[in-house]
């Protein structure tokens, strides 16, 4: 059998975790094998750890070699959740930073350049209303120079 999963960009599990979330992709790629195909995908709803975004489960015949590439066409999706833990994070130094000036930015920025960076943006995720103590919040896409577009900015609730 091979398995493949797909981790969220921010996920972090602390040690007394790293058992039950193994024992439920184990369970779930067990139960992969009563599929009647070769191949089984379980996404996020059906997984139902946070952090783990999808578990792919490939049926192998005991002599045949399997060579695949690392599924490259999944790219995480940012969710409002994951930019809101980043104010939260964030906002806990914003009493210093207004001792040194008037207004305060925070700009978050991915860069495209790392692999741990490279994700989706739905609109949802910068329509969303963020809560923070910042006058204003970008969200910025380090990029190529000949696509460089300018930051987003991120709505206060």
């Amino acid at each position: 059998m091979y398995v493949n999963v797909h981790f969220d960009l921010n996920f972090h599990c602390r040690k007394s975790e790293v058992q039950p979330i193994a024992e439920r992709l184990v369970e779930l790629a067990e139960q992969s094998l009563s599929s009647p195909t070769d191949e089984k995908i379980w996404r996020i709803d059906d997984i139902q750890l946070k952090g783990i975004h999808l578990l792919f489960v490939k049926k192998m015949k005991l002599a045949k070699s399997y060579w695949s590439a690392p599924l490259a066409s999944f790219v995480p999706i940012v969710n409002p959740q994951q930019i809101q833990d980043i104010f939260d994070e964030k906002n806990a130094f914003c009493g210093d930073y207004r001792k040194k000036c008037d207004k305060i930015w925070l700009v978050i920025v991915m860069d495209r350049f790392e692999a741990s960076s490279f994700s989706l943006i739905p609109e949802t995720t910068l329509e969303h209303l963020y809560t923070h103590r910042f006058d204003s919040a970008f969200l910025f896409f380090y990029d190529y120079t000949h696509s460089q577009k300018p930051p987003f900015l991120l709505q206060r609730a």
